[in-house]
C-alpha cells in the first residue's frame, strides 16, 4: 500500500500506486444491451465526476465517448480530447519505449544489467549484475518496491537535473539488499532502472525518448504528469477523504505529485481518442500489421512472461488469453484490456480514486471481458 509523509495529504496515505493489473472479484452486474448503456451506468455514479470508455478493433472503433464534469458539483461537461492521467497504465508505454530503443541498439531484452551500464561509472553490487531489461519491466529483478511513498523519505536528497537524479537513485537502488529475484514482486523503481538504461544510451531524458521515439511517430498526443499542471481548465482528479463523504476535488495548489523518480512507473496523462490509438497499434502489432516494430517485439512486450510481461498482466478468461492492467496514483483510476485473439481492446478512464471508482470499474471491467472472451 502506498503511504505518505505529511507533506502529502491525509488521503494518500494508503492509496496503492497501482493495483498491478490484477482481475479482482468485484460485484455482479448485468450487462445492459449497449456499450453507452455501461457508460452511463459509471457516470450515474454520484462520486465519478468524469468517465471516458472507448472499445476499439484493430482499424476501427467501436465506442469512444467521455461523459461528465470537470470536478465533483461543476456544471462544465468534459470534452473528448481532455487527458486523464494513467497511473501505472503507463508502465506499457514505457515497455513500448523501452522495446522501440532494443530495436535498434546492439543490446537485447537479456542484456545483463552490468553490460546495460557499462561506461556510466555505476558500481552494481553481484546480487544485481546479472539482471534484464526483461527481469526489470516484468518485476523479477528483486529491486525495492516503492509502492509506499513514505519510502522515498528515506532518500538522500539528489540535486541536478531529473535525468542526474534518477542516475543517482538507481545507483542507490542497487546498492540495496535485493528482494526475491526471478520471481514476480511488483516494484515501481524497476521502471525508474529501465528508463535511466534508456537515458544514459539515447542522451535523452525518458520524456524526450518517449515524446520523440513513441507517441510522434505514432501520431499520439500524450503528456506527463497531472493534466492541471498543464492545461487551463483540466479535469480535475480526486480523492477520499473522511469516510462516507463525497471525493474531493485535488487541485493544483496541493503539493502531491509523483514523484519524477518513478514517473516511467506511473505518470503519463492522456485523452481517450489517443489511448485508443494505442491499443489499436498492440492489436496490429500482435497481427504483424505494425510498421512500428515487428511482430516479435510486439509479442514479447504481452506474453515473454507468464503472469506478467512487459507492462501487462496475463490472464485467461473464458478459453481466451487477456492482457490488462490498471492505474491510479490516487486521484484518476484508469483501466485496459487487449484480447489479440478477438481483436477488440477496450479501456475505460475515471476522474476519482479507487476507493470510488475501483469497484464500479472493475464491475464493467468484467462485464466487456466476459462479452468479448464468450
Amino acid at each position: 500500500m502506498m503511504m505518505m509523509t505529511d507533506a502529502f495529504p491525509t488521503w494518500a496515505r494508503w492509496i496503492p500506486l497501482c493495483f498491478m493489473g490484477i482481475m479482482s472479484a468485484c460485484q455482479s452486474v448485468e450487462p445492459p444491451q449497449s456499450l453507452s448503456a455501461l457508460h452511463e451506468q459509471l457516470v450515474s455514479t454520484a462520486d465519478i465526476p468524469a468517465v471516458a470508455m472507448l472499445v476499439v478493433e484493430a482499424d476501427s472503433i467501436h465506442y469512444l465517448s467521455a461523459q461528465g464534469v470537470r470536478f465533483l458539483d461543476s456544471e462544465d461537461s468534459i470534452a473528448l480530447d481532455d487527458p486523464f492521467h494513467l497511473g501505472s497504465n503507463t508502465k506499457a508505454m514505457t515497455a513500448l519505449g523501452i522495446a522501440k530503443w532494443l530495436d535498434q541498439a546492439p543490446q537485447g531484452w537479456n542484456t545483463p544489467l552490468q553490460a546495460l551500464m557499462a561506461g556510466t561509472g555505476l558500481e552494481i553490487l553481484p546480487p544485481y549484475q546479472g539482471i534484464t531489461m526483461a527481469d526489470l519491466l516484468s518485476h523479477r529483478a528483486g529491486i525495492a518496491p516503492f509502492t509506499d511513498l513514505m519510502a522515498f523519505d528515506t532518500l538522500p536528497k539528489w540535486s541536478g537535473s531529473v535525468r542526474d537524479r534518477r542516475l543517482a537513485f538507481t545507483e542507490w537502488l542497487v546498492h540495496q539488499p535485493p528482494g526475491p529475484q526471478g520471481e514476480y514482486d511488483y516494484s515501481n523503481s524497476g521502471y525508474t532502472v529501465a528508463a535511466t538504461i534508456l537515458e544514459q544510451h539515447t542522451g535523452l531524458s525518458w520524456e524526450e525518448w518517449m515524446q520523440d521515439s513513441v507517441f510522434e511517430p505514432l501520431g499520439i498526443q500524450a503528456g506527463f504528469g497531472w493534466p492541471m499542471d498543464h492545461l487551463e481548465n483540466p479535469i480535475l482528479g480526486h480523492y477520499s477523504g473522511e469516510m462516507g463523504m463525497p471525493p474531493i476535488a485535488h487541485t493544483p495548489e496541493m503539493s502531491y505529485r509523483v514523484s519524477p523518480l518513478i514517473a516511467s512507473a506511473g505518470d503519463i496523462m492522456i485523452s481517450a481518442p489517443e489511448w485508443a490509438k494505442l491499443l489499436q497499434e498492440f492489436l496490429r502489432g500482435h497481427r504483424g500489421e505494425s510498421t512500428f516494430l515487428g511482430q516479435e517485439q510486439w509479442k514479447y512486450l504481452l506474453e515473454s512472461r507468464p503472469t506478467y510481461s512487459m507492462g501487462w498482466r496475463r490472464e485467461v478468461e473464458n478459453g481466451i488469453e487477456i492482457f490488462h492492467h490498471a492505474g491510479t496514483a490516487g486521484t484518476f483510476y484508469t483501466t485496459a484490456v487487449i484480447i489479440p485473439d478477438r481483436n477488440i481492446a477496450f479501456a475505460i478512464m475515471t476522474s476519482a480514486g479507487p476507493d470510488f471508482a475501483g469497484d464500479p470499474i472493475l464491475s464493467i471491467k468484467q462485464v466487456l471481458t466476459d462479452r468479448y472472451t464468450r
